[in-house]
């Protein structure tokens, strides 16, 4: 998780995507043309039921205020409690641009799930598939 980016769409973490498309796509972007090796979690619910989670199911108004507070961009509130310090996981909308009116959300594509903790890292760990 270290080594993920600050600055991200849900914070400095692992991100992760149930397409093995996007995930190639994505990771192909931030691998700068190093090889890619795609790994599969097979995590079940209930161990994800034990994760601090915040899960955003569509692009409103708090994943737009959300991101852009991961972001470092302008937030005109202080944000709540439950944002710092980062949710063990993170789940919604890929971050496109800035709109007039805040973050637009990528159209058609799947969401994007992140982990923040060792807790997490460990859970899913546990279940990873190659």
């Amino acid at each position: 998780m270290s080594a993920g980016r600050t600055g991200t769409d849900f914070g400095q973490g692992f991100y992760m995507t149930t397409s093995r498309n996007e995930a190639l796509l994505s990771g192909g972007q931030a691998a700068g043309g190093r090889s890619l090796e795609v790994v599969e979690f097979r995590v079940p619910n209930a161990e994800l039921g034990k994760l601090d989670s915040i899960h955003f199911g569509s692009a409103g108004p708090e994943w737009g205020d959300f991101v852009a507070f991961n972001r470092k961009l302008d937030v005109p509130y202080l944000p709540p409690s439950e944002w710092m310090p980062n949710p063990d996981m993170v789940t919604g909308p890929l971050f496109r641009r800035m709109g007039s009116s805040g973050p637009v959300a990528w159209p058609n594509r799947v969401p994007q799930t992140s982990i923040h903790s060792p807790n997490a890292v460990t859970i899913f760990d546990r279940y990873m598939v190659r």
